[in-house]
């Protein structure tokens, strides 16, 4: 079993110094490899045997499921001290120095045969959902308005059990739903607007069934929709800009129909959308950017038509981008920091083509991805925190190529990820809570492998999770109401496997 343990301070070394670790460590780790500015140390086989030192001084790192290695940090001169508080802990494939964990290395599922596997995940803003193989939900995290379905308030920093039955899950900012077997929808958690659908604007703590024979649900951060197995599209919570789509302005705590023959529907907080069995796509709500595609700025109170062979759609923060059955993506809306990608930053109010072969889009904060038939991923727009993933911090108003082979990718607050077709994940952009997992707080500007073996990923407000392919479960980042699950709510800056039973 091969692996390398690479340590990086912010302490520079001189020769002498990095000499003296390297003597010293070699009784257990050979051999030691050190950069100039930063010390690196890789561990060529894995050893129980803590390195002796008189310094006591030391971090622990768990390397393997199986095996616990005990790393000294000492002082070596008088000018220098290494405090383990200072240094981040990196994990790394010996033939691939880039990726932070291997989980082959940490005997993934093996060791505990009652630990459930994890077949979804769904992240809210600081709340978490898992869904395990035999159709069990838990959940986990902040729980002020009840999103956590326990009947209580207080957070939790470990999963725990609230459905069973359960199909399919889906967290928003401070709400979550299911689908159970039978296809009945739940709800519950934040319901000031009247989004949870139970006719009330109080809080659900448990969760609330709203209808049945339902094939998909969506949600922005005050309102719902849900799409039933005969089409039919109904939505519900805040209309403020006429965003539900029922020619008025008055929020709905209930369910109502707003269009038929739907096989798809997207929302953000004063937008909504949805595409019909023949392709048209209709969006409604504010049309400030222009975003409802109408060349007009009006706000929309019903559904208009845009677009016809769409097959998805995504909108977000005053745009809208699309992808027709050829291929062909269209963006329009607000274009202030290039998101639209046609090269300028002047806002459409129309669709713009601009780029052809593509499979899907998604929209972030002010940026865009999209996706390529062949797996190419593409970003644009605004570049702040290196979310574009070009190894620069300069917002782009075109198209630029930034990873092959890619399978699906998720947004967040100004950061991305992706996993490729090989099942490895990639992480770049902001990262002050160690969202990216890569045992940093800096941000990434380019795309960084974290972790391998990889079936899908989910984002939440400044922390992530992912399953491997053998159903086991990882969280790291931001864990100030415990939504990393772990039992602790201390900050994880890579992944760490949390074990639900």
């Amino acid at each position: 079993m091969k692996i390398e343990i690479k340590f990086t301070t912010f302490y520079k070394l001189n020769e002498e110094e990095k000499s003296n670790i390297t003597a010293r460590c070699q009784e257990s780790i050979i051999p030691i490899k050190t950069d100039t500015g930063n010390t690196v140390v890789s561990l060529k086989k894995t050893t129980d045997k803590p390195l002796k030192s008189k310094n006591k001084k030391y971090q622990k790192f768990k390397v393997a499921g199986i095996s616990l290695i005990t790393i000294l940090l000492f002082a070596i001169s008088l000018k220098m001290n290494f405090a383990p508080k200072k240094t981040d802990l990196k994990a790394t494939n010996n033939d691939d120095n880039n990726i932070i964990m291997d989980i082959e290395i940490e005997n993934d599922n093996a060791e505990n045969t009652t630990e459930l596997k994890i077949s979804d995940i769904s992240m809210g803003h600081a709340h978490s959902m898992a869904l395990t193989e035999d159709g069990t939900l838990f959940t986990w995290g902040c729980n002020r308005n009840g999103q956590l379905g326990d009947g209580k308030k207080e957070n939790k920093s470990k999963p725990e059990k609230i459905f069973e039955n359960v199909l399919s899950i889906n967290a928003s900012t401070h709400n979550s739903s299911l689908l159970t077997l039978d296809k009945d929808l739940y709800i519950w958690g934040e319901n000031q607007y009247g989004q949870v659908g139970n006719e009330k604007i109080t809080d659900c703590y448990t969760p609330v069934e709203i209808f049945t024979n339902i094939g998909s649900v969506a949600f922005s951060s005050e309102s719902t929709a849900s799409v039933d197995n005969n089409g039919t599209l109904c939505l519900w919570g805040n209309n403020g800009q006429g965003q539900l789509g029922n020619n008025t302005v008055d929020n709905k705590n209930k369910p109502e129909k707003i269009l038929e023959d739907i096989t798809y529907t997207c929302l953000d907080k004063y937008n909504s959308g949805a595409i019909t069995t023949d392709g048209s796509l209709y969006l409604w709500g504010d049309n400030s950017a222009g975003q409802i595609g109408d060349n007009t700025n009006i706000d929309k109170h019903k559904p208009v038509k845009v677009l016809e062979s769409v097959v998805m759609f995504d909108v977000r923060t005053r745009n809208v981008a699309a992808v027709t059955k050829d291929g062909t993506l269209y963006v329009w809306g607000d274009n202030y920091f290039g998101q639209i990608g046609d090269g300028t930053r002047t806002t459409k109010k129309q669709p713009v083509k601009i780029m052809d072969k593509v499979a899907y889009a998604e929209l972030g904060y002010n940026y865009s991805v999209a996706v390529t038939v062949d797996g190419e991923l593409y970003s644009w727009g605004c570049n702040s925190d290196g979310q574009l993933g070009d190894g620069t911090i300069t917002d782009q108003y075109k198209p630029v190529k930034i990873l092959e082979d890619v399978a699906s990718v998720e947004l967040g607050n100004n950061c991305c990820a992706a996993v490729t077709k090989q099942g490895d994940l990639y992480t770049w952009g902001k990262n002050q809570y160690g969202q990216l997992g890569n045992g940093t707080t800096d941000n990434i500007l380019s795309p960084q492998k974290i972790i391998n073996h990889i079936k899908m990923v989910s984002v939440g407000g400044y922390h992530m999770a992912a399953i491997t392919e053998k159903g086991s479960l990882y969280t790291w980042g931001l864990n100030y109401y415990g939504q990393l699950g772990d039992g602790t709510t201390t900050n994880r800056l890579t992944p760490t496997k949390i074990i639900i039973q």
